[in-house]
């Protein structure tokens, strides 16, 4: 047993390492080295929270912008983002999630003819569809300034 054990010493190897490991404390010590605590000033809005883009100013991506997923699925294909074929009668599935958005989530589908249909949808959702025709399918967010077209998928019907 080493007697001329003291002070600081004596609590790191008895207290402080037996409590939280000695991987605990490199962490502590990287995390504080790393990542500094930098207090803003008061009243300041964080960049990060600004929602609309400010004229003339350069718009970086930041955790707060929208994410997209709009894909079709049927027995054959899985996942496909662009074109889908399939067989007159055969249900497909269209996927989408949408993150970080505002506004709201339309759903619109469009034969070659012409003729289109619009829907409200959730945020997070499927549908399933029968493939009779050729058609466009448009995801779409509206509500807040432009609508802003967030994706497109044509299932081509083939006999």
């Amino acid at each position: 047993m080493a007697d001329n054990e003291g002070g600081f010493k004596w609590w790191l190897r008895y207290v402080i390492v037996p409590v939280i490991g000695g991987g605990g404390i490199v962490a502590i010590w990287v995390s504080i080295r790393e990542h500094p605590s930098i207090p803003s000033p008061q009243g300041a809005v964080s960049p990060a929270l600004t929602t609309r883009p400010q004229p003339g100013v350069e718009h970086k991506p930041n955790r707060f912008d929208e994410s997209v997923q709009f894909y079709a699925s049927n027995a054959l294909v899985p996942h496909e983002e662009h074109n889908l074929t399939a067989k007159r009668g055969e249900t497909i599935l269209l996927h989408w999630d949408v993150q970080n958005y505002v506004g709201s989530v339309f759903l619109k589908s469009q034969s070659v003819a012409g003729t289109e249909e619009w829907m409200q949808v959730a945020s997070t959702s499927s549908k399933s569809v029968v493939a009779s025709e050729t058609m466009d399918y448009y995801l779409e967010l509206r509500g807040q300034g432009p609508d802003k077209q967030l994706g497109v998928i044509r299932v081509s019907v083939i006999p």
